[in-house]
């Protein structure tokens, strides 16, 4: 069974969405294209330069990212728009 959760960015933080179980991979959608959206799954933020991340840029679009599970066995995302809030859903499944 899937788990889908939908939220908007706050401009230059970090989103954590977690559903509290273990998921493999999580699709993760930028509903209005407000500005690119930078993406991890393996538990580390987005920061400058992005060289490690997903990105979706500044258009309505998705990324999947394979995700690591932390110790305690949680799946999760990480998500950043820098410069401007932005509409978004996560889909995680196996």
């Amino acid at each position: 069974m899937a788990y889908i959760f939908h939220g908007t960015t706050t401009a230059g933080q970090v989103e954590v969405v977690s559903p509290g179980k273990i998921y493999r991979q999580a699709r993760v959608l930028s509903l209005d294209g407000a500005d690119m959206v930078f993406v991890r799954g393996d538990g580390i933020d987005p920061a400058a330069p992005f060289e490690d991340c997903e990105v979706i840029p500044a258009v309505i679009g998705f990324v999947i990212v394979r995700l690591r599970n932390d110790p305690d066995g949680d799946s999760e995302v990480r998500i950043l728009s820098p410069n401007a809030p932005v509409a978004y859903s996560v889909k995680f499944f196996t």
